[in-house]
């Protein structure tokens, strides 16, 4: 599937970890189910961890669908923030693409980390809130680094190896 989803109540936060290949549509699949899920409450900040990818296969054409698809789920989403970790500097390209293209809310934040105790602090939550237990043997584990899934933002459909 290449995501899994928890919400944190405690925490007023949804972790998504997004595993393997993700393309667009997981994307927007996974921003559903969260959004979707019966512990969510508008305005929760999210954690979207993203240094189990393997591939992230998003291309331009994949854009448009993600900008009617936050403005469809934006009252679900309400205003809270969004943290994504990745595995290096150059993830928070993809990151500033997705926020320009995917504002759906005028005071949601997305913002791109790259140490896991930076982005709780932001989100103002314990580093173990971002835990969910992913199986290590169906993902790699956390790289730093521009990892494969860094190039795929130039629209290459194959892995990088």
């Amino acid at each position: 599937m290449g995501f899994s989803i928890r919400v944190r109540p405690e925490h007023a936060l949804g972790v998504v970890t997004l595993t393997d290949h993700v393309d667009g549509d997981a994307v927007i699949r996974a921003l559903r189910a969260l959004v979707s899920h019966p512990d969510w409450t508008p305005g929760f900040d999210a954690a979207w961890d993203a240094r189990y990818l393997r591939v992230f296969d998003l291309v331009p054409t994949d854009l448009p669908a993600f900008t009617v698809a936050t403005k469809a789920l934006a009252t679900r989403l309400g205003g809270g923030r969004s943290a994504v970790l990745g595995r290096g500097p150059y993830d928070e390209v993809t990151v500033r693409l997705l926020e320009l293209r995917g504002r759906s809310h005028p005071d949601h934040d997305l913002r791109a980390f790259v140490s896991r105790r930076e982005a709780a602090w932001w989100l103002g939550v314990p580093d173990h809130a971002f835990d969910q237990g992913v199986d290590s043997a169906s993902a790699p584990p956390p790289r730093h680094g521009a990892g494969p899934w860094a190039l795929m933002r130039l629209g290459l459909r194959e892995p990088v190896a």
